[in-house]
Parts: C-alpha cells; structure tokens; sequence
C-alpha cells in the first residue's frame, strides 16, 4: 500500500466529508456509508491530487476501500 496515495484519499476523503475508516478495507463501501455520487467524487478528486485516471473498467469492480486503494496503487505506480 503506498503511503502517498493512502494520504491523498484519507485528505480527500476528510475534505469532502467522507467517512471512512481506514482500518477496515473489506467493508464495502455502500456499508461504510459511501454512496456512488460520493465515491465518484472521491475518486476524481484523488485523480486530480495524483495526476491518474483509473480505468473505467477498473471502477466498476471496486466494491471495498481494500479495492479503491489498490486500483490507485496501480495507477499511482504506472506513472
């Protein structure tokens, strides 16, 4: 897990007034009370802070934060 990215989406994450909680990476986001609009923005957001696209085929399989953070990790790491 890369310490860039995880600091960038918890800051986003606090920004926008995000709940989520790091310490849990299997709970699925709709548990952890991320809707879509929300996850979206979160998404674009650390997009813009990391200068990296995800994959629109990589955003449909992200069911938890574990996924999120390693979709990043993988985009993060190919730049």
């Amino acid at each position: 897990m890369n310490k860039v990215v995880l600091d960038t989406l918890k800051s986003v994450a606090k920004q926008n007034n995000i709940k989520i909680d790091f310490n849990k990476l299997d709970t699925t986001l709709k548990d952890s009370g991320v809707d879509s609009l929300a996850l979206l923005n979160l998404v674009f957001k650390v997009e813009n802070e990391l200068n990296v696209q995800l994959d629109n085929s990589k955003l449909v399989t992200i069911k938890n934060l574990g996924d999120l953070i390693n979709a990043f990790d993988e985009a993060y790491s190919k730049k």
